[in-house]
């Protein structure tokens, strides 16, 4: 009888596992779809430091650069100057979107106030059906061999005026590969 529960559970904990590796690997194709030609529906949605939340469709319009960062990011941190001057530049014709995606809002509500981020600043809500938390997912392989997600801080998308990502992986603002990246803003 022993042997037979223990058999069980054995075939419980494997059946865990596999389901949670399924998931992990569902979780992994979602994301490598939001790529260079995704482009963002309306309804996708981010949450403003006071709650509230905003859609993709109340941003298009105009260029956008996805600013991704997290609290204690230092690479984040030092490059939230040089895209607030950017932001100012030309409003008309670019924004620049900061969207912390730490895993609580109380976290980005006090990192929010700490940095004093002077363009739009919003919380992915670190929901997995939010395509603006999926974007920012990237597979990375346990030691074991499993697929866990995990997030890539600092991380910059360019989206044109019609909600279509044109890079992915801009390089470090300020850099001159970076200002090449935006050379088609100017087009």
């Amino acid at each position: 009888m022993i042997k037979y529960i223990l058999c069980i559970a054995a075939l419980f904990v494997w059946a865990l596992q596999l389901n949670a590796q399924t998931a992990a690997s569902n979780l992994a194709k979602k994301a490598s779809s939001i790529d260079e030609g995704y482009v963002f529906p309306d309804n996708a949605w981010l949450i403003s430091v006071n709650g509230d939340t905003i859609t993709f469709g109340s941003l298009k319009g105009t260029w956008i650069i996805l600013d991704y960062w997290t609290a204690g990011c230092k690479p984040c941190v030092e490059a939230f100057p040089f895209l607030q001057a950017l932001n100012n530049e030309n409003p008309k014709k670019l924004t620049v979107v900061a969207i912390n995606v730490d895993k609580s809002f109380d976290r980005f509500s006090k990192y929010h106030q700490k940095y004093s981020i002077g363009y739009p600043n919003y919380f992915s809500g670190f929901s997995l059906s939010n395509p603006f938390m999926l974007a920012n997912l990237q597979p990375a392989h346990t030691q074991s061999g499993e697929v866990r997600m995990t997030t890539l801080t600092p991380q910059y998308i360019l989206i044109d005026p019609e909600g279509r990502i044109i890079n992915k992986n801009l390089p470090k603002p300020g850099s001159i590969a970076f200002q090449q990246a935006l050379s088609i803003i100017k087009q």
